[in-house]
């Protein structure tokens, strides 16, 4: 079944909407008493600013996505220890597998084809020869 979008209700936070409430304070301002120019001038350098902010944050978001991803196939060779329903395992990383976009590992020799999460590790000795 395919992946539906679902729209999220717009805010003051989203460009068109702040633009449409800025041209209505002037389309309907006071003209014995019209709005300070700098005042103007400021909201627009605030909505500039904060469309940054919120690019950064999502360009952030992305880049700690696939730096999580990059740590687990940094485990493959490893040695590790995990606790997986209140039992210690040992084995050797075999690889990693995807999820729902979700990473996942699994041991070498695991007959039993069980993933595992960075969560669950609680050492790693390194590379096996």
């Amino acid at each position: 079944m395919p992946d539906k979008k679902v729209a999220q209700p717009k805010g003051l936070n989203d460009p068109d909407t702040f633009l449409k409430i800025l041209v209505a304070q002037l389309k309907y301002q006071d003209p014995m008493d019209p709005q300070d120019s700098a005042t103007f001038i400021n909201q627009l350098s605030q909505m500039a600013s904060m469309e940054q902010m919120v690019s950064m944050s999502k360009n952030m978001e992305k880049l700690s996505e696939k730096y999580e991803t990059a740590r687990y196939f940094d485990l493959i060779g490893q040695q590790v220890s995990l606790v997986a329903d209140n039992e210690l395992l040992t084995g050797t990383v075999g690889g990693v597998v995807f999820d729902q976009q979700q990473p996942y590992f699994y041991l070498d020799h695991d007959s039993q084809g069980n993933i595992y999460t960075m969560d669950q590790v609680v050492t790693v000795t390194g590379k096996t020869t």
